[in-house]
C-alpha cells in the first residue's frame, strides 16, 4: 500500500473519530463526514458499514453516540482487517 493511502485512511478516520466524539444531540451529518466516508469506500469494498455509519449519524437519540462509536470500531476493524496502516490512536 502507498503512502498516500495510508495517509488518506487515516485523515478520513480522524474526521469519523472527531465527528463521534460530539455531543449525541448532534447530528453529524455534515460534508466533511460525507467526504471521509466516500474516501474510505473504495479500501471497505464493502458499504455496509459505511452505509450504516451515515444512517446513525442522523439519529439525535440518547443511543445514537454508543452506535456512532460501535459503527466507528467496525469500519477501523475493518480495515486493519484487509491488511491497512491504521494509526494506533484511531483504532
Amino acid at each position: 500500500m502507498a503512502k498516500r493511502d495510508t495517509a488518506l485512511i487515516n485523515l478520513a478516520l480522524q474526521v469519523l473519530a472527531e465527528a463521534v466524539a460530539r455531543h449525541p444531540a448532534d447530528p453529524i451529518t455534515t460534508h466533511p463526514v460525507q467526504l471521509a466516508l466516500r474516501t474510505l469506500y473504495p479500501y471497505l469494498r464493502d458499504p455496509k458499514d459505511l452505509t450504516r455509519f451515515w444512517q446513525d449519524a442522523g439519529r439525535t437519540d440518547p443511543i445514537s453516540l454508543s452506535s456512532r462509536r460501535g459503527d466507528y470500531a467496525a469500519i477501523a476493524t475493518r480495515l486493519v482487517a484487509l491488511g491497512f496502516e491504521v494509526d494506533a490512536r484511531l483504532r
